[in-house]
C-alpha cells in the first residue's frame, strides 16, 4: 500500500467505489501530484455551469468533469506528502532528476516556501460495471485532459510532455473470454509498462494476479481487483452484472470458460512460464497428474496437466 492511504476505505461498504471491480491508486510522487490536480479541476465548476448543464440536460454530451468523477475515489480531506512536497521542491529549485519516476512538469504546482508541507487530494481512479465508459464498445479510455477529446479516466491535468502522458494512452476493458480486466497500449508512443514489461501497440495485457504494477508514461500506479470482484460473498451479483456487462456492452455471449476464470485471489499465484494457473482448482486428474485451467497475458487459455510425483521406488523381481 502508499504511503497516501488513510483510515477511509476506498472500497468499503458505503464507498461511492463499493462496487468497483479495479482500482489504480497512485504509487508515485508524479502520480500523486497528477491525481490531486485533477480532483482541483473537477471542483472549478462554476454555478454558472451547473445552471447551464441543467437547462441543456439531453441535448448536449456529459460534462467532462462529472463524468471524470464517477471514475474517482477521493479522500474526505487533503493530506500532508512527503514524497510530494519533496518532488515539487526539488522541480522549484531546478534539481529534478531525469529518472522515471521524477520527471513533473511543475507549472501547475503552487508557490511554496522551503519547509512548508504541500497537501494534496488523495484516493484512487476506479472502474465499474455500473459506470459504462463514454463509448463503452471500446473500454475505459485513460489518458491526459483535451477539450476536444473526453476520457473516462483522467490522468493528468498538464500537458507537459515531462510526464509523458498522451490525450489517448490506455484502453481498460473486459476480457470477454475469461472476464477478467486487460490494458491496451492505444499508439505507439504510449509509454506504457505492466509489472515492468513494456506493452505494444495492439497488443492486450490480461490482468492475471490479483495486484498489478503499471506504469502510464511517468505515472506509476498500484492496480488491483477490488473486494466486489474477489470475494466470495459478492460472488453471485458480480457474476451476475459481468455477464450482462459482456452481452449489452461487447455484444457477446458470456463464454462457458468463465468457471475456469474467476478474478485472480491473493491465495492463488503460481505460475509455470508465462501461464497463470487459475484458482478454479483442479478441473480434471488422471495418468498420474492434475488438470488445471490457466492463462497468459495476451488471454489465452488452456488446461495444463501437472504430473504427480510417487513416493517410493517399486523394488525389482
Amino acid at each position: 500500500p502508499s504511503s497516501q492511504r488513510t483510515n477511509e476505505d476506498p472500497t468499503g461498504p458505503t464507498s461511492t467505489a463499493a462496487q468497483a471491480i479495479l482500482t489504480l491508486t497512485p504509487s508515485n510522487a508524479a502520480a500523486k501530484r497528477a491525481f490531486s490536480d485533477v480532483v482541483g479541476w473537477t471542483l472549478q465548476r462554476s454555478q454558472k455551469d451547473i445552471e447551464d448543464d441543467k437547462a441543456n440536460s439531453g441535448s448536449r454530451s456529459p460534462d467532462p468533469r462529472d463524468h471524470a468523477k464517477k471514475f474517482m475515489w477521493i479522500s474526505s480531506e487533503q493530506t500532508s506528502d512527503p514524497d510530494v512536497s519533496r518532488f515539487i521542491r526539488q522541480h522549484q529549485v531546478g534539481q529534478l532528476s531525469s529518472s522515471p519516476n521524477s520527471c513533473f512538469d511543475g507549472s501547475a504546482a503552487q508557490k511554496i516556501e522551503p519547509e512548508s508541507a504541500i497537501h494534496i487530494w488523495t484516493g484512487c481512479f476506479f472502474l465499474d460495471l455500473n459506470y459504462r465508459p463514454i463509448r463503452p464498445g471500446g473500454g475505459w479510455r485513460a489518458g491526459r485532459l483535451n477539450e476536444q477529446t473526453l476520457n473516462d479516466v483522467v490522468l493528468a491535468v498538464d500537458d507537459s510532455s515531462a510526464m509523458g502522458v498522451r490525450v489517448r494512452h490506455i484502453v481498460l476493458q473486459v476480457h470477454e473470454q475469461s472476464g477478467r480486466i486487460y490494458v491496451r497500449s492505444v499508439t505507439d508512443k504510449a509509454d506504457v509498462e505492466v509489472d515492468g514489461m513494456r506493452l505494444s501497440r495492439g497488443h492486450i495485457h490480461v490482468m492475471n494476479n490479483r495486484s498489478t504494477h503499471l506504469r502510464i508514461g511517468q505515472l506509476a500506479y498500484h492496480v488491483e481487483y477490488a473486494p466486489f470482484a474477489c470475494n466470495e460473498e459478492y460472488s453471485e451479483e458480480y457474476k451476475s452484472k459481468l455477464k450482462i456487462y459482456i452481452q449489452t456492452v461487447l455484444g457477446k455471449a458470456p463464454m462457458e470458460t468463465f468457471a475456469l476464470t474467476p478474478t485472480p485471489s491473493w491465495s492463488t499465484r503460481l505460475t509455470v512460464g508465462q501461464w497463470t494457473i487459475s484458482s478454479a482448482g483442479t478441473i480434471g486428474s488422471g495418468g498420474g497428474g492434475r488438470v488445471s485451467a490457466a492463462m497468459n497475458s495476451s488471454g489465452d487459455i488452456v488446461a495444463l496437466k501437472r504430473m504427480t510425483a510417487t513416493k517410493g521406488v517399486r523394488e525389482r523381481p
